[in-house]
Order: structure tokens, then C-alpha cells, then sequence
């Protein structure tokens, strides 16, 4: 099953950036918008603010172009077909409208097919992060 596999791909990207980035361990998100629902932990979930087409992951680092990079997470070279009848790789409509949103905004939107590819994008957006201080924590 590919969500599943999409789940394994997260997981080994979270840890690997956790391992490697470790300035920025509190600064990475996943947000709880996939996966099935009973009728009242949707609602609920909706009140909250869950919103149908938000990208899997924020790393809440502004770089020099962008205010931060969001994440969807696709697995590898996937082309089976969801019940809607797209490829699961594929956007879905609601996920455009957000990342157009996203990027207006001025974020950082990328679709990384796999782990690799999230690596590759991650480290290509970090490259470009000005060394701030944090003393005003202090």
C-alpha cells in the first residue's frame, strides 16, 4: 500500500533531519490532515484548524528568499491510482490551491518524491540560512 510506504518514507526523513540538523530539532512539523477519521474526530479536527491540502511538513527556518519550507511527501515513483481515480504521486486539487497560496506568502512549497528527495531539497534550502543568534532566548 502506498500510504503506507509514503509513512515509512516520512519517518526516515524526520529522523535523518533530526540527526543531521540538530539546531533545528523543534522546528519541524507534520501536520495531522491525512488519514481516516470517524465522523466526530473530523469535525472536531476541523474546529481545530485542520484544513484539507496542507503539505505534510514545515521546517519553521527562514533562509535568505523564503520565510520557511513546506514539504509533501510523496512516495518514491509511485503510480497506482487513489479511489478518486489520480495518481497518488498527483496533487489534489486542494493541495494546489493551499501551495499557491503557501508560495504567495512567500514559503518555500516542494513536492519530494521519497526520502532522497526530501534530503536533497532540505539541504539545497538550509544552504541558503543566514547564522542568526539566539541571545534574545537567553
Amino acid at each position: 500500500m502506498s500510504c503506507q510506504r509514503e509513512k515509512r518514507e516520512q519517518i526516515r526523513y524526520v529522523n535523518w533531519f533530526k540527526n543531521k540538523y540538530l539546531a533545528y530539532n523543534r522546528l519541524i512539523s507534520h501536520f495531522a490532515n491525512g488519514g481516516k477519521r470517524d465522523i466526530k474526530t473530523a469535525i472536531t479536527m476541523k474546529h481545530l484548524g485542520v484544513l484539507p491540502g496542507q503539505p505534510d511538513l514545515l521546517i519553521a527556518v527562514p533562509n535568505l528568499s523564503y520565510h520557511g519550507l513546506f514539504i509533501e511527501m510523496k512516495p518514491a515513483k509511485d503510480m497506482s491510482k487513489s479511489k478518486e481515480g489520480r495518481k497518488l504521486g498527483s496533487l489534489s486539487a486542494e493541495q494546489k490551491e493551499v501551495f499557491k497560496a503557501l508560495i504567495a506568502q512567500g514559503y518555500r512549497v516542494a513536492v519530494a518524491n521519497g526520502c532522497e528527495e526530501a534530503k536533497a531539497i532540505t539541504s539545497e534550502y538550509l544552504n541558503d540560512v543566514p547564522r542568526l543568534s539566539t541571545s534574545v532566548l537567553d
